[in-house]
């Protein structure tokens, strides 16, 4: 599967070929006529009791720091939604196509979620009345390439539940992930992006195993693993999208050219 991917993407997306057999270089940041410019992708294993096995896709903008979710993150395609950008601002563009849309039908929609001052916590990872960390330096190890530390979740309400997380510091900020399934959308990462754990905004999971049994002595388990982050070549298209956000009790629609930042080459 992942083979397969990356030959679309370096098919579709890495240059165009002119007709006299050049080859034009196309812009390696946001461009009006490539679109919005991600350069990592985020790339996890996950697995459960099910017997489900499959790779998680999140792509990333080491500029600009938006993330893009698509159906290689939320696993199946969808013919009405495309991609989902989050904005440092807390703000989750969906584009997607609507039949009977403004114009080409190709809109945009605005949800948000709140974003804690990133120096409002004094303890990171948070122990509270309900969930305590518990640090286990011997299992500290590299996972991806990064120094991961690993800790105990015990969430005191669950008692038949045991989690071994491990966290990694970067310098993005990682609640625009595990806030995507806030959104009111069917389309949904793996529930341990987002267990309620309040994680700072630049600690990353690198792993984490979770387990539960029931009354019934039945095991459920579920375990998230990040595989790499590669350096990846993605446009995702916006010039011909119409942004759709209610202010108030009005429907405002405009445009998406006229409300997108672009951000110039930072390397």
């Amino acid at each position: 599967m992942r083979k397969e991917f990356i030959f679309l993407e370096l098919l579709s997306l890495l240059c165009v070929t002119l007709s006299f057999g050049q080859e034009a270089q196309l812009a390696i940041y946001d461009s009006k006529e490539e679109g919005l410019y991600f350069d990592q992708a985020l790339i996890y294993s996950y697995s459960d009791h099910t017997g489900l096995k499959k790779e998680i896709w999140i792509y990333h903008s080491s500029c600009s720091g938006r993330f893009l979710f698509d159906h290689a993150a939320w696993g199946r395609e969808d013919e009405m939604i495309h991609y989902v950008i989050a904005q440092p601002d807390g703000s989750y563009l969906t584009f997607g196509t609507e039949a009977e849309g403004p114009g080409n039908g190709k809109i945009v929609a605005v949800d948000s979620v709140y974003l804690e001052s990133k120096d409002a916590r004094t303890a990171i990872p948070p122990n509270d009345g309900y969930i305590q960390f518990v640090a286990l330096p011997e299992s500290n190890k590299v996972i991806a390439g990064l120094e991961s530390r690993a800790y105990k979740v015990r969430k005191l309400k669950e008692a038949n539940g045991k989690e071994v997380i491990h966290l990694a510091t970067v310098d993005f900020d990682t609640r625009l992930i595990y806030a995507f399934n806030q959104q009111a959308q069917e389309l949904r990462l793996p529930e341990l992006f987002s267990d309620g754990l309040s994680l700072g905004a630049d600690q990353l999971i690198t792993r984490i195993e979770s387990s539960y049994t029931d009354s019934n002595g039945k095991k459920y388990w579920s375990t998230l693993s990040l595989e790499t982050i590669d350096p990846t070549t993605y446009w995702a298209p916006y010039k011909e999208h119409t942004l759709r956000q209610r202010i108030g009790e009005k429907l405002i629609t405009k445009p998406l050219l006229e409300s997108m930042e672009l951000t110039e080459p930072c390397y």
